[in-house]
């Protein structure tokens, strides 16, 4: 990230778009010359299979910006007319090597500097950008420039802006093609375009775990968007700084993943609901603690599959989600609710790597230097089952030939290790069948500091789930019986907004004679002691 977005990386937008404005403009400066000017958060795809067609609606542009905007199908559309009621995310800038382009700018530099005036309180480059190629005064203050017959619908619109008042040509770039974080990462663009073939490049916008360059890596991981051979030399697991010894310990990769099935079985997955989106994210945080237990006793790094989403969510609880079935306002006609949504829609990844656990986003897999393949990786499963035999593990054959287990629901530390154990050299396992529910540990030490670091500490970053109610009120949207799992607020003194927060995990806890002694001598009164025991 950059510094001047991560030092202010409390407010809406991007590593960079906060902050020293002028400051990144002029290390983007330096790559104007020769074109593209993109964001240190965008990725550009090397095989994108687009054809020149798709971008001759843009081609009359002196410059081009990516949108916010969340509709693929309204942009290919309408084009400019719907591009200029929303607003111009700077984390893409294409500067032609024309007059106007070097005018604008030289513009927008001088207004980045300016220290009264119009220009002056804006705190971005971004917010400057968008005022300044607007008429002042005037919603959207931007006029369709006509394209000549044979012309698809026009991208480009008539901006203002330039020192000597002239207009100019001001393109905005696919949706579809060069895809703010949200299309990106939440949205299934193929569903909504049938002949779409991928993005050029995709802006990551915001996560909901900061601003830094590791949080939107791990948005673009997590969608297969990044290359770990793109990381630093020095980088290990993730793109983290770290030890990356469980990762390939004795120079064999061992890896941890689970069916997201496990935690949403039995949730309709055809309706977006919130009740639905807070009884799931509920599950989900249950299974990645047991998922870090077990990866840690095992010594294998967690590959982290995609959760899934019933209820989308909006930056900072503002907007009414409600009136657009759960989605984010403007991308309700790509329904992509229920579906795959970003981990740090219920935890914090810092907050977990902060506390040792290890976990690389699992379609990294597929890359080098990790290069699993097939379409499950090749893992071998490990069913979690009701009366399963508790003995160690029953080893089964899967439908590969290879091996694997079953496991019962309810196993404690001593049966995981040794029925994994037994599968030290099996690169990936994969969790399937029920909940694990894993039972604890079977020594105090062992609960107590699995808890203190991790069930206690990280599993407790959650972000708060929140969207406002206007018009109608959050009674009038929400069932009675979600209401009271959340809490009510006041907005602005003019409507309400619906907050909750997911289930937590409860604290690991000692099985085994352990616990039996320590209770049995009075050595831990079970009756007072706290989470934290683990007992």
């Amino acid at each position: 990230g950059k510094a001047a977005g991560e030092k202010d990386a409390g407010k809406l937008g991007a590593a960079g778009e906060t902050g020293d404005a002028s400051e990144k403009w002029e290390r983007d400066a330096v790559e104007m010359e020769g074109g593209e000017s993109p964001d240190e958060q965008a990725v550009f795809l090397r095989k994108h299979g687009r054809g020149v067609d798709d971008c001759m609606g843009v081609s009359a542009a002196d410059v081009m910006v990516s949108s916010d905007n969340l509709s693929p199908l309204s942009d290919k559309n309408e084009g400019a007319a719907y591009a200029r009621g929303g607003i111009f995310n700077t984390g893409v800038v294409f500067l032609k090597h024309t007059e106007n382009a070097k005018a604008f700018a030289e513009a927008w530099n001088d207004n980045l500097n300016q220290d009264e005036g119009r220009f002056a309180p804006l705190t971005s480059d971004q917010q400057v950008f968008n005022a300044m190629v607007r008429r002042e005064g005037h919603w959207p203050g931007l006029e369709l420039k006509a394209l000549p017959d044979g012309f698809p619908v026009t991208r480009v619109l008539v901006g203002n802006g330039l020192p000597n008042g002239e207009a100019f040509n001001l393109g905005v770039l696919p949706v579809a093609l060069f895809q703010p974080g949200h299309v990106a990462f939440l949205q299934r663009v193929k569903e909504v375009l049938p002949d779409f073939n991928g993005p050029y490049g995709v802006h990551a916008t915001y996560t909901f775990d900061g601003s830094t360059s590791s949080a939107k890596r791990l948005r673009f991981a997590e969608a297969g968007l990044w290359d770990p051979s793109a990381d630093d030399a020095q980088v290990g697991l993730g793109g983290v700084e770290a030890d990356d010894a469980t990762f390939h310990a004795g120079g064999v990769p061992r890896v941890l993943t689970w069916d997201p099935a496990v935690a949403t079985r039995g949730i309709d997955e055809s309706v977006p609901n919130i009740g639905s989106h807070l009884e799931a994210g509920g599950r989900q945080l249950e299974l990645l603690r047991d998922a870090i237990a077990m990866a840690q006793l095992t010594n294998r790094t967690l590959a982290v599959p995609r959760f899934t989403c019933f209820c989308d969510k909006v930056w900072g609880g503002h907007d009414n989600i409600f009136n657009f079935n759960c989605h984010y306002p403007g991308s309700k006609d790509s329904g992509h609710i229920p579906g795959p949504c970003p981990m740090d829609h219920f935890v914090s990844p810092a907050k977990l790597r902060e506390s040792g656990v290890a976990f690389v986003a699992l379609e990294e897999l597929r890359r080098a230097p990790y290069e699993f393949g097939g379409d499950d990786f090749g893992a071998v499963r490990v069913e979690f089952k009701e009366n399963a035999d508790a003995g160690g593990g029953e080893t089964v054959v899967t439908a590969g030939g290879g091996r694997g287990v079953t496991l019962p629901v309810g196993a404690d530390s001593a049966v995981v290790v040794d029925a994994l154990g037994k599968l030290r050299d099996v690169p990936l396992l994969k969790f399937t069948g029920e909940m694990p529910r894993f039972a604890g540990f079977t020594t105090q030490r062992a609960a107590r500091e699995f808890n203190a670091r991790v069930t206690n500490i990280a599993m407790k970053s959650a972000p708060e789930w929140c969207s406002e109610c206007h018009p109608q009120g959050c009674r009038e949207l929400i069932p009675a019986d979600v209401i009271t799992s959340g809490r009510l607020k006041p907005v602005r003194n003019v409507h309400d907004q619906f907050c909750a927060d997911f289930k937590q995990p409860e604290p690991l806890r000692t099985v085994g004679k352990e616990s039996f002694l320590a209770m049995a001598g009075g050595l831990v009164d079970s009756t007072t002691m706290t989470e934290d025991d683990g007992l």
